[in-house]
């Protein structure tokens, strides 16, 4: 009889420690995902701040931009923006990286303005193909944004030398 409670005995004492082995085990695993993502936060946390950052820096080139006669429209271009900013589209034509966009009518300028769209049209193009247009490629998307691009500029070209018309007749 004692033998049999102290065989009992053993095997709770066993299987207790079983259970406190597996619930160190459990606990170690636990403290490398909490590990994980403490540091994934960190790193997130660290790209916000490089986002802000970048943000900031932007808006201080666009002002510098402003001033130069090469690059002044198309920072005037990227601040009527807004705060969104705009972002290039990467064209299957080959474009020059030094040209920005410009309001003349060259076509060589136009090919490069036509390539900057606000990015706030960016966001809305392709959120609404993840919502609702699966099927069409990120590149098809990009293509459409362009040609809409092409569309408003030259609306807002129109526009512009109507107003600037009606203002020359004014004074």
């Amino acid at each position: 009889m004692v033998t049999e409670k102290k065989n009992l005995l053993e095997t709770k004492l066993t299987n207790r420690n079983s259970t406190i082995s597996k619930l160190e085990d459990d606990l170690l695993k636990a403290h490398g995902a909490l590990d994980s993502v403490v540091l994934g936060r960190r790193s997130e946390g660290t790209a916000l701040l490089q986002a802000e950052a970048f943000r900031q820096e932007n808006a201080r080139l666009l002002a510098m931009l402003a001033k130069t006669k090469e690059f002044g429209n198309f920072a005037s271009v990227a601040i009527a923006s807004g705060e969104s900013g705009v972002r290039y589209m990467q064209s299957e034509k080959p474009s020059t990286p030094a040209s920005p966009p410009k309001a003349e009518s060259n076509s060589d300028d136009n090919e490069e303005a036509d390539s900057w769209i606000p990015e706030t049209a960016y966001k809305v193009a392709h959120d609404f193909r993840a919502k609702c247009a699966a099927n069409v490629s990120k590149a098809m998307m990009n293509t459409m944004l362009e040609d809409l691009n092409k569309i408003w500029r030259v609306r807002e070209k129109k526009q512009i030398a109507r107003i600037k018309g009606d203002a020359n007749r004014e004074v």
